[in-house]
């Protein structure tokens, strides 16, 4: 079984997602922060599923949940290991500019 881990900046982003939609809609806020868990579910089963972004570090995929982004690694990232975790880096807005995160 791979083993999802959250890092606290990526638990900081989500709560700060929920609390800016939630000031107008908190049903949105559960809505899309459900949303949001449920690909992060799926790179359980599906860990290579998200595309590469090497343009922010070597080792970082990301998954689109609109208009948010999941970034994320693996590990081991080779292609003859057997992923044993999921690391959850940050969820942002991707109308950001991603480099300054990093």
């Amino acid at each position: 079984m791979i083993r999802i881990v959250i890092t606290a900046r990526a638990e900081r982003d989500l709560e700060d997602i929920w609390l800016t939609i939630a000031a107008n809609n908190p049903r949105a806020a559960t809505r899309i922060v459900r949303a949001i868990g449920k690909k992060i579910d799926l790179l359980a089963d599906f860990p290579r599923i998200g595309t590469r972004r090497p343009d922010i570090r070597p080792e970082m995929r990301m998954m689109v949940q609109r208009p948010y982004l999941v970034l994320y690694a693996i590990h081991p990232d080779t292609d003859e290991q057997v992923v044993d975790t999921v690391e959850i880096v940050r969820i942002v807005d991707g109308r950001r500019d991603l480099r300054r995160l990093f």
